[in-house]
């Protein structure tokens, strides 16, 4: 997340190196007029971070609105047994998590760096001072369903990993955005192994 962010349009693509132009400035005129709600709609269809910036460029309103509750909630990397408040806020903002594009799931033995909204509420952020998880909560189910706009899902396990249940590929089936699923040292139910592989063709 950029930190002090200039509200100048022009000072802040000075921050990040990006040419100024004058067909910028008058697109972020007419930008400046359009409805809230389909401002929300065009940040929303924005998949990339980096496109999101951008568009923070046209004015000090674009700017509030795309930081942060946009641009952190494209991607997401935790621990299967995250502690249940990450969780937690995302099932209960469904607004926001609707624009959520890629999940990564990990295990606590990865290298991979974890990346979740900072800006999650005080009564979340006591969440997750709480015992870590075990598999997949209902809090966790229901911020999944959440994900109206997912195109990727990767579950990382290891060697001992519990089988993942049939409720997360039912969710997964729903997501009609999805384009890519990876299973690394995991398997599902196999009761269920029918609606994992309609799950896993992507």
């Amino acid at each position: 997340m950029i930190e002090d962010m200039p509200h100048n349009p022009r000072g802040l693509m000075d921050q990040l190196q990006l040419p100024w132009t004058p067909q910028l400035h008058n697109s972020s005129l007419a930008l400046d007029h359009l409805p809230f709600d389909i401002k929300d709609d065009i940040i929303s269809s924005v998949d990339a971070s980096s496109d999101l910036l951008r568009l923070a460029l046209a004015s000090k309103e674009w700017t509030s609105m795309v930081i942060p509750n946009h641009i952190e909630y494209r991607e997401l990397k935790v621990r299967v047994d995250c502690h249940v408040g990450i969780w937690k806020h995302l099932a209960a903002r469904a607004n926001l998590a609707k624009n959520i594009r890629s999940v990564h799931l990990l295990t606590q033995r990865t290298n991979i760096r974890e990346q979740f909204p900072s800006t999650l509420g005080e009564e979340t952020k006591a969440d997750l001072e709480s015992p870590p998880a075990e598999g997949p909560t209902p809090e966790m189910l229901t911020a999944l369903s959440n994900f109206k706009s997912l195109q990727r899902f990767t579950w990382m396990g290891n060697k001992g990993s519990p089988m993942i249940p049939n409720s997360v590929f039912n969710i997964l089936v729903g997501c009609q955005d999805l384009q890519e699923v990876k299973l690394w040292q995991v398997s599902p139910d196999r009761d269920q192994l029918t609606t994992a592989s309609s799950v896993c063709r992507y």
